[in-house]
């Protein structure tokens, strides 16, 4: 294999920011730099940019928790 195509390299991104905690605060704070130092083409830096950061955080956090917080759960008994 020759080339590595936009989204073999953001799988590759993605795949490193949920299991590197630093990374992936890099990567939410600059989506754009942090593809740059992975490589990306400013194109495709350009592309990456105008991702809805709620998406990117969805994609490197994973969903909301949908397990009650502990503070949900005191605040039920109260009533």
């Amino acid at each position: 294999m020759c080339c590595i195509n936009y989204n073999e390299k953001l799988v590759r991104l993605i795949s490193k920011a949920i299991m590197d905690a630093t990374l992936r605060e890099r990567f939410l704070a600059d989506p754009r730099q942090t593809a740059h130092e992975f490589g990306f083409s400013e194109y495709e830096q350009a592309q990456l940019a105008l991702y809805d950061s709620r998406k990117l955080r969805a994609m490197v956090e994973g969903p909301p928790s949908q397990s009650p917080t502990a503070t949900s759960v005191l605040e039920s008994q109260r009533s």
